[in-house]
């Protein structure tokens, strides 16, 4: 789906006439309620677990003698929660009175291609009589309704960033068209939008529940990685396809290459 030409004009042209969805009592009561639903805390648990994997496989990336731990959900909970892997400071630069916010557990600084998938879902329950669009550029996804001229960004909101701000991060997708972004939500447990942290996830999946030492898994996989870097630094092109789900199996040898290049296909 294309955003027309008229369209086009207001989001980029206009940008006084635009404005977040605000997050007032009201809204924040069915919020609050939305994210108490399964179907909703699920989006943002694969949303952070496929953020955290990319994560996860830069550690390694850089130290090689370790297997980065899987965040767990807090005490008896079924999910994680996005803030648990925030390493921002910014709920304790806000001045608020009370307890934080419900809807801050569900933010996560430099996240927005992986956790507006799920906010996406919050708010298209939230105001059902919108055409809500995700919206992505290198420097920021968001979610747009061009009709209503809003923005529904929690987390911009609750860092106070200006709407001239938060369009202007748009202004760079190429020869000013924008398109409604594809995003891929799957069952096993990664999304994102404009890209895919699907291999990292599936890897760290399968790293999680290997059955051998950790010893033998980091030789495992320190192996591929050199071997990798030495096809590469010869020009040889690797033998391994991140498309092709044909070299999805039970080995984790085949699955090593995939992750160790899996960051950068997500990038970009």
């Amino acid at each position: 789906m294309y955003i027309d030409d008229h369209a086009q004009r207001q989001l980029i042209g206009a940008p006084d006439e635009w404005g977040y969805v605000p997050i007032t009592q009201p809204v924040m009561t069915r919020v609050n309620q939305l994210l108490s639903t399964t179907h909703i805390q699920q989006l943002f648990h694969d949303a952070a677990r496929a953020y955290e994997a990319i994560h996860r496989w830069d550690v390694f990336r850089h130290f090689r003698d370790r297997i980065p731990k899987v965040t767990e959900p807090i005490r008896d909970a079924e999910f994680i929660l996005p803030a648990q892997l925030d390493g921002g400071d910014w709920r304790f630069m806000r001045e608020v009175s009370g307890r934080w916010p419900k809807y801050w557990d569900y933010c996560l600084s430099h996240a927005c291609h992986w956790t507006s998938i799920p906010w996406l879902a919050v708010a298209k329950q939230l105001f059902p009589d919108h055409q809500w669009d995700i919206l992505s550029s290198p420097l920021h996804t968001g979610i747009i309704c061009v009709d209503e001229k809003v923005v529904f960004d929690p987390y911009f909101y609750a860092v106070s960033v200006p709407i001239s701000d938060a369009l202007s991060m748009w202004d760079n997708v190429a020869d000013g068209v924008f398109e409604a972004n594809e995003y891929y939500v799957n069952g096993d447990g990664y999304s994102m939008v404009n890209g895919s942290s699907e291999y990292a996830t599936r890897f760290w999946n399968l790293v999680d529940t290997f059955e051998g030492t950790e010893d033998e898994l980091i030789q495992i996989i320190n192996n591929f990685i050199d071997k990798e870097q030495k096809q590469e630094e010869l020009g040889i092109e690797s033998n391994y396809c991140l498309t092709d789900h044909d070299h999805f199996n039970q080995d984790p040898e085949t699955l090593l290459v995939l992750a160790s290049r899996a960051d950068q296909y997500a990038r970009n």
